[in-house]
C-alpha cells in the first residue's frame, strides 16, 4: 500500500514493528481516527524509531 491512503485499515503489528517507522506510516494511511481499528492496543514493541532520530530530538530539548 505504498503511497496510499485510506479511508478506513485494520492495522495489527503482530509481534511489533519490525522497522523503523513502521507504526507511523501504517496509522498515517488513514485519513482519521475514526477510520482505524487496532486489532490489539498499542505496545512499546509496536513502535520502533530510528536512534539517529533520537539522538536528533534529544539534541533539540
Amino acid at each position: 500500500a505504498q503511497g496510499k491512503t485510506f479511508d478506513r485499515a485494520i492495522i495489527d503489528f503482530g509481534r511489533g514493528a519490525f522497522e523503523y517507522g513502521q507504526a507511523y506510516v501504517a496509522l498515517s494511511r488513514c485519513r482519521s481516527l475514526e477510520g482505524i481499528v487496532l486489532k490489539q492496543k498499542l505496545r512499546p514493541e509496536d513502535i520502533k524509531t530510528d536512534p539517529r532520530v533520537v539522538e536528533f530530538y534529544q539534541e533539540k530539548i
